[in-house]
């Protein structure tokens, strides 16, 4: 049984809510003084993806979740990514990525690759400046849901890039999708391999 999966059982509630809509739903963390602020109002469907969203992102494993629950429940759909679906749907399903925001998904990728490989962002064998405008352009990349971006106000230069950032199954897609189009070996040919 996954964490997550219990942790959306022990720390979730979900009711109906009075509303003009019909199917209109509120879900809200019940796990301690520091989560119970987090709710969102919704149809059932969107606040459930949602609060698994809010789990995965927000909870310290719980020790007591997994033996809540019986090892017999189903499986669950994976969590939509809100982020993603907000910014690609309007009028018509649409994801814009410049210069700036492609070359900050690559150095991100890139670092996050090096780092599994054993390596880090800061040794002198492999360093790389961070592009000129990754201040400007993760933030962007984070909108768009494509990466997750945490910073606790720790110092970062000794702590792995993986603490702070990460990509996501959204973003790893379109890394795809830009490797199919050719877009990503144009900005990847500015770092060295990484071995594996």
């Amino acid at each position: 049984m996954s964490t997550l999966t219990s942790e959306f059982d022990q720390h979730i509630e979900i009711q109906e809510i009075e509303s003009a809509r019909t199917d209109w739903h509120e879900a809200r963390c019940t796990a301690g003084p520091t989560m119970d602020c987090w709710s969102t109002t919704g149809i059932r469907r969107i606040v459930e993806d949602a609060a698994r969203e809010h789990i995965e992102r927000d909870h310290s494993p719980c020790p007591d979740c997994d033996e809540a629950l019986a090892a017999t429940e189903p499986a669950r759909a994976p969590a939509v990514n809100q982020a993603f679906r907000a910014y690609v749907t309007g009028s018509a399903f649409r994801l814009d990525l410049g210069k700036t925001l492609i070359e900050a998904l690559v150095h991100i990728d890139w670092v996050l690759r090096l780092e599994a490989a054993g390596g880090h962002r800061l040794d002198p064998v492999t360093w790389v400046r961070s592009p000129s405008m990754f201040a400007t352009g993760a933030p962007g990349l984070e909108r768009r849901g494509l990466i997750w971006h945490r910073y606790d106000g720790s110092r970062t230069d000794k702590r792995p890039f993986s603490d702070f950032y990460g990509v996501t199954p959204a973003g790893k897609l379109v890394i795809a999708l830009l490797k199919e189009a050719g877009i990503w070996d144009e900005y990847a040919a500015l770092y060295p391999p990484v071995a594996p």
